[in-house]
């Protein structure tokens, strides 16, 4: 006679109760698998913090009208507005 009989958490399968284990999350099975060494390690405390620390500041990007080559003439759009209105001249310096 066979002994009691229950149902593995993975496969799903009826087994002996008796050669069933515990694997590490709790669940039952015929064969556990291993826990992953990654899974224990612990993050260390940072060390040196700061007393007041303060936010980088972000980031100032300039840029110039896009100028042919002799420097002087600007690149013009179809509708006769500088190609690059942007910058610290927002287009006036033209």
């Amino acid at each position: 006679m066979r002994g009691p009989i229950a149902i593995d958490d993975l496969t799903g399968f009826r087994v002996d109760y008796s050669a069933l284990k515990k694997q590490w999350d709790g669940a039952w099975t015929l064969d556990p698998d291993k826990r992953n060494p990654q899974d224990l390690i612990r993050a260390r405390s940072e060390v040196g913090k700061l007393d007041h620390p303060r936010p980088e500041s972000a980031d100032v990007f300039t840029a110039t009208n896009i100028t042919l080559e002799d420097g002087l003439t600007p690149i013009m759009c179809e509708n006769g507005a500088p190609l690059l209105t942007e910058g610290p001249l927002n287009g006036a310096g033209l």
